[in-house]
């Protein structure tokens, strides 16, 4: 170890600097040199604290990468999480769009006609365009009216029609789509005894 002496007299000289007034300590000791070099006398190994700074290094550098990860997956979540959240808006939007232009009256008799409902038929009833569309979405049958009630009233009938007409032909000449159509409609209507 270089003693203070010697390193001022490599920094400056031996005469030093002109007009300065340091003083310098000799010490036949070397003073605790916490980079390691004090091992050289002998005594006690110094502490291997650069081992231990670079482990420590290593952890919170490792921690500051998870934390970095941690948060950009949380960020990841609430961007999910906003998008979902206009999703619902707009879809309850509709909702309430659709409330409001939905009418579903179930019909519960055909009056005076020669048929009897087994079952009450569940009819939906849609504004669109100024007019009134009421299907029977099971059947696929649908038909329209200037009114809710007058959209209603003909669906009764062209549901009575169809099914009057297709329950007198033989099941061999009807395709897929009416022998669906008459199935479902015998469902819900029979002739009257």
């Amino acid at each position: 170890m270089v003693a203070r002496s010697d390193m001022f007299e490599r920094l400056h000289g031996e005469e030093g600097m002109p007009g300065n007034r340091l003083l310098i300590f000799e010490k036949s000791e070397p003073c605790f040199d916490p980079w390691g070099e004090e091992a050289e006398r002998g005594d006690e190994p110094a502490p291997d604290w650069t081992a231990a700074l670079t482990n420590a290094l290593h952890q919170f550098a490792d921690a500051v990468t998870e934390r970095r990860e941690e948060l950009a997956r949380v960020q990841e979540v609430e961007e999910k999480l906003r998008a979902l959240s206009e999703k619902v808006e707009v879809l309850e939007e509709k909702c309430e769009h659709f409330k409001q232009s939905f009418y579903v009256p179930p019909i519960q008799t055909f009056g005076d006609e020669p048929f009897e409902l087994i079952k009450p038929i569940l009819v939906s009833i849609q504004e669109s365009d100024g007019e009134y569309i009421a299907s029977f979405f099971d059947a696929n049958i649908s038909t329209q009216g200037c009114t809710q009630q007058e959209a209603l009233d003909s669906l009764k009938d062209l549901l009575l029609s169809r099914f009057e007409h297709l329950d007198q032909l033989p099941v061999k000449k009807l395709g897929k789509s009416t022998r669906r159509q008459i199935a479902v409609l015998r469902e819900f209507i029979r002739r009257s005894k």
